[in-house]
């Protein structure tokens, strides 16, 4: 397909012709790009080498909550953080004022 690695450290793939980007993490891709018609051959060629479930557009990822606003995205991770406040018995706990000193 013509996809160049663009990091050493992570799995993070860029076609520069076609305005394509790919993330991979163990059995997840993002697919990411401006030309909806590469998306969608891209897509098509890893179908036909591989089962994939296509989840549409991107809302979670590794515990981060991921929306889009017309200047672009925001990554949030209060349902990460929610999390752990409940496993630890926090959940409904009340800030308390604490001097540094």
């Amino acid at each position: 397909m013509g996809l160049n690695r663009l990091l050493r450290l992570f799995p993070f793939f860029y076609d520069p012709w076609k305005n394509l980007s790919v993330l991979v993490y163990i059995d997840d891709l993002i697919v990411e790009g401006n030309d909806t018609n590469a998306i969608r051959q891209f897509k098509a060629y890893l179908s036909y080498y591989f089962h994939m479930t296509d989840l549409g557009v991107l809302k979670y990822f590794l515990g981060v909550e991921v929306v889009r606003n017309l200047e672009g995205f925001v990554l949030c991770q209060r349902k990460y953080a929610l999390h752990i406040n409940n496993e630890m018995g926090m959940l409904g706990a009340k800030p308390v004022h604490v001097p540094i000193e």
